[in-house]
């Protein structure tokens, strides 16, 4: 079995208790706040099991209140300390769905018109996992949620961060010791829901960020920005967390994990990609398939870009993807700024 299926915390019985946003669950989640201040993780529960059993639970629950946009928040009753610390937290910027059991949590994405700007989840135990909410979140919602993984074991251990990240695209890991990070990225997401001045580029979301060249930054972006196609596989998440703040000062950024979602999207034909940045990706999951079936579709047009050590390095690799695909530009994380450079002058072309 996968580190992600491993139980986290000792096994407790399934609550299956959420808080809804009826009137029931208003005053709930402040009974709950307060609670939460007074350190009563227990007495959170409580006030969960009592909405659920005032019929909160059926009602239909509205996708914001006083203009917060909606998260989901998978917090499962074998750590109810972080679901007690975090919820009155997560409650000051979102309207916060808390589900206790991985199967109604995945009922109510199915069934609910929501559309959550974010998801916060704990991996929870064998047989009630946050990668269930996970995946069925990114199949009916796309990679649009921002999704970031409560888990002290994905935070220890690479190759669980890199499974998770293959199957469900997550955006961020922390622990109990970087909550705070965690906070600092969801009111990033926050801050691009309403109008407002953009935040830092170099916070949370991407904590090592490229600043763009300083000539560049001097060039607007009118009208509707053209796209750019972002393949970034899972095995170099940091790159796209240093790259797509900037990028979106003059892209519309469509960044996939998965290298056939990136071909669905292509073939889908509704989007014409003027760029296409991408990893080379992995066994099972390549950058070059991507950017083949981008040139069958699109042609020529697209400026093309591998970000990859390996083939900025091997002359042979590259005169090879050149003949076989076309690529304008080999970069590797050391010369970004280079790829940086030229995007100004594609946005004008």
């Amino acid at each position: 079995a996968s580190a992600a299926a491993q139980e986290e915390g000792p096994r407790a019985a399934p609550v299956g208790a959420e808080l809804t946003e009826g009137p029931h669950a208003v005053a709930t989640r402040e009974m709950v706040q307060r609670s939460a201040r007074a350190q009563s993780a227990e007495a959170a529960l409580a006030l969960g099991r009592q909405a659920d059993a005032s019929g909160a639970h059926g009602q239909q629950r509205q996708s914001t209140q006083h203009g917060l946009p909606p998260l989901l928040f998978f917090g499962p009753p074998n750590d109810p300390g972080t679901a007690a610390r975090l919820q009155p937290q997560l409650a000051a910027d979102f309207v916060v769905h808390h589900f206790e059991d991985a199967e109604e949590a995945v009922q109510d994405i199915h069934r609910s018109a929501t559309r959550y700007v974010a998801c916060v989840a704990k991996l929870g135990q064998r047989g009630n996992l946050g990668l269930s909410v996970l995946e069925a979140l990114r199949a009916k919602q796309g990679s649009s949620p921002y999704v970031a993984i409560h888990s002290a074991t994905a935070a220890r251990h690479a190759g669980t961060r890199e499974r998770l990240q293959e199957r469900v695209g997550v955006d961020l890991f922390v622990d109990h010791d970087t909550e705070a990070a965690l906070l600092e990225a969801v009111r990033m997401v926050r801050s691009r829901c309403t109008p407002g001045p953009t935040p830092p580029a170099d916070v949370a979301l991407n904590a090592t960020a490229v600043h763009p060249p300083a000539a560049a930054s001097t060039v607007p972006v009118t009208g509707t920005a053209p796209a750019l196609l972002f393949f970034s596989g899972s095995t170099d998440p940091k790159a796209v967390k240093r790259l797509r703040p900037v990028l979106e000062q003059w892209f519309a950024v469509h960044v996939f994990v998965v290298a056939q979602k990136a071909i669905d999207a292509i073939m889908a034909g509704d989007v014409q990609f003027a760029v296409c940045i991408a990893k080379l990706g992995s066994k099972g999951n390549l950058g070059v398939d991507v950017l083949r079936v981008l040139r069958a579709v699109q042609g020529r047009g697209p400026f093309v870009a591998i970000h990859s050590a390996t083939a900025a390095e091997d002359r042979h690799l590259q005169e090879k993807l050149e003949g076989s695909i076309g690529v304008d530009l080999f970069v590797s994380h050391e010369d970004e700024e280079l790829l940086l450079q030229k995007m100004p002058g594609l946005v004008r072309s």
